[in-house]
């Protein structure tokens, strides 16, 4: 994904610039896969609130910067950052998601996109959720 200007980024989604949104957006414009609450703690300066970290998250997400990713377990949110032109109306992550047996981390597929599916008659996707599980590039090479 192509460098964005993080201060930018979240004025046009009308998230306020705190240097606490800065330094949490910072972690996942520099991430190479999605990021548990626990890596992301891991990555803060110490010190940071809990609920402050998970309002912020709620946030990102309701605004279009961020997305939940799938998890391998079920229990153990995940996020990842949206491409560019998600926002709170169209807020679009329908690609595949890659997650590695070996590292468990979890990528974001964005140039692969999940098939679109007819459902039957009454029925209305609210999203979808595509995960491939195998080893990553890395471990592969490992």
């Amino acid at each position: 994904m192509e460098r964005f200007n993080i201060e930018e980024s979240l004025k046009e989604h009308g998230i306020r610039r705190t240097p606490f949104r800065i330094e949490l957006l910072t972690l996942f414009a520099e991430a190479k896969h999605a990021l548990s609450h626990h890596d992301i703690t891991e990555k803060l300066k110490p010190g940071q609130d809990r609920v402050t970290i998970y309002r912020a998250l709620d946030a990102f997400v309701e605004k279009g910067l961020i997305h939940k990713v799938p998890d391998v377990h079920g229990a153990i949110a995940k996020y990842a950052l949206c491409s560019h032109d998600c926002s709170s109306e169209k807020h679009e992550d329908d690609h595949i998601h890659f997650v590695c047996h070996k590292c468990e981390q979890t990528y974001c597929m964005e140039d692969i996109h999940i098939p679109k599916i007819s459902l039957p008659k009454g029925y209305q996707k609210d999203h979808s959720d595509f995960i491939i599980h195998g080893t990553c590039e890395s471990c592969s090479n490992s």
